[in-house]
């Protein structure tokens, strides 16, 4: 009987991963100096697409669950999702 291994993470896993965690601390530190701030202000703050923001705030809400607080709100007509950190 053969036993299901986890394959080794190999280079580019571990590259990926340590730009992944990279991102995230780069978009955690713009939340905690500009909270309720929206994915387009993240990622032209940081010179980022916001495909990028979006993925970092995925992984960063896994993280963090309830700390990051996500907010809908309505400016002038649009509605806004905001995003801050709770400390």
């Amino acid at each position: 009987m053969e036993i299901w291994r986890r394959k080794p993470i190999d280079k580019n896993h571990q590259v990926r991963m340590k730009l992944a965690k990279e991102a995230d601390e780069a978009v955690l530190n713009y939340l905690l100096e500009r909270p309720r701030s929206t994915i387009l202000e993240i990622s032209e703050g940081l010179g980022w697409r916001s495909g990028n923001v979006m993925g970092s705030l995925y992984r960063i809400s896994e993280e963090l669950g309830p700390r990051l607080i996500i907010e809908e709100v309505l400016e002038g007509g649009v509605s806004r999702t905001r995003y801050s950190i709770k400390k």
